[in-house]
């Protein structure tokens, strides 16, 4: 549970916008990585990163590689902001040394690694997502 709102692993494969739209559809969006604690900058960081291993134990019970977050940089490259416009303020990237990739512009998390880095794909990949759904 993220504060007021579940998220859901689809398990199915779809392209960043198909995914969006699936999560829209159910009156939520793709899943946002932000803070659920109360004040603090260790709080915060612990609670991101918690939030962080929720999304990567779902995918290792499911034998998910990879799945969408809702980080991309369609809008302007390099910048990269959460579905509500919010910007990053944790991040978790694993970029490898590859960062002039301009057509790669959506976030997936993936399993490799139990910090679960994100790495950065084309948004035509089709692949497994999370929504982040509100209860309310």
């Amino acid at each position: 549970i993220w504060d007021t709102s579940y998220i859901r692993l689809m398990l199915m494969r779809k392209s960043h916008e198909e995914a969006r739209s699936d999560c829209v559809i159910q009156r939520g969006n793709l899943v946002t990585i932000k803070d659920i604690s109360d004040s603090g900058d260790d709080k915060e960081k612990k609670a991101k990163y918690l939030n962080n291993k929720l999304l990567y134990d779902l995918m290792v019970k499911h034998n998910i590689w990879k799945a969408y977050i809702g980080l991309s940089d369609d809008k302007k490259e390099g910048e990269w902001k959460w579905p509500d416009g919010g910007a990053v303020e944790w991040q978790n990237w694993d970029w490898n040394g590859v960062w002039n990739r301009t057509d790669y512009n959506c976030a997936v998390i993936t399993n490799g690694f139990e910090n679960a880095p994100w790495k950065h794909i084309n948004c035509n990949h089709r692949t497994y997502y999370f929504c982040q759904i509100p209860m309310f």
